[in-house]
């Protein structure tokens, strides 16, 4: 479950980092073009399709393992169905074929939108014009969002593969279930803060809440000093 829901974590962000590559840059190829006419309804078929792909995947491959009990090692290693063993290698291999070209989609949407605001920003510059519009501080703000996301996607999927190629290469010694469950925990964690800090409503709460603290912060203070004078 915790795979999963790491792994699908993953390509979501992939997609909602295209979703803001797809309306911030000016595209000319017409299946960019029609994808940016229907994004959102791309983009939610898209995560639709990934989930039931995660989910398949995962389901097929705890079943077949559960069901695979090797009893004869005579002429392979066998089922008891007389089937040979499944190792699960063919789905690891799927599953990160698919998070390397996710990987690929996202690194060029990342990319793509920091060259044009940067030439935008430059050509604006030029101009003499200022470049402080709220919109052109959102889209800065969901870029830099994206490219600290694509950094956690960088760091997360280098674990993956270091792990996985250690336990096909080396299976004597490979990373505890405790150091899985914790990487992509603090992987889902990073991934929500730095997602929720880019979300305006989570600002405004955030400051409400500092706002909150700094008032009955102040209270007490205010309350302490009317009590020490009043001892004195």
């Amino acid at each position: 479950m915790v795979t999963y829901c790491g792994q699908s974590s993953m390509t979501c962000y992939v997609w909602l980092n295209f979703f803001y590559f797809i309306n911030i840059v000016p595209v000319h190829q017409a299946l960019l073009i029609w994808i940016k006419r229907n994004s959102r309804s791309v983009i939610y078929a898209v995560l639709i399709f990934e989930q039931m792909f995660y989910l398949l995947l995962s389901v097929y491959s705890v079943s077949v393992l559960l069901i695979s009990r090797p009893v004869n090692y005579n002429n392979g290693t066998m089922n008891q169905q007389g089937i040979p063993e499944f190792s699960g290698n063919e789905i690891v291999i799927t599953i990160y074929t698919y998070m390397f070209i996710c990987l690929c989609i996202m690194m060029a949407s990342s990319f793509s939108t920091v060259h044009y605001l940067h030439r935008h920003m430059k050509s604006m510059a030029q101009a003499g014009s200022h470049f402080t519009t709220p919109t052109m501080q959102s889209q800065m703000r969901v870029t830099i969002t994206g490219i600290l996301q694509a950094v956690l996607y960088i760091l997360y999927y280098a674990f993956n593969i270091t792990d996985v190629m250690t336990y096909m290469l080396c299976p004597h010694f490979s990373f505890s279930s405790w150091v899985s469950f914790t990487v992509t925990s603090l992987y889902i964690s990073g991934t929500t803060v730095n997602l929720s800090i880019g979300q305006m409503m989570f600002r405004q709460k955030a400051a409400n809440v500092w706002k909150a603290l700094k008032a009955s912060v102040g209270m007490v203070t205010h309350d302490v000093k009317q009590q020490t004078r009043g001892a004195r």
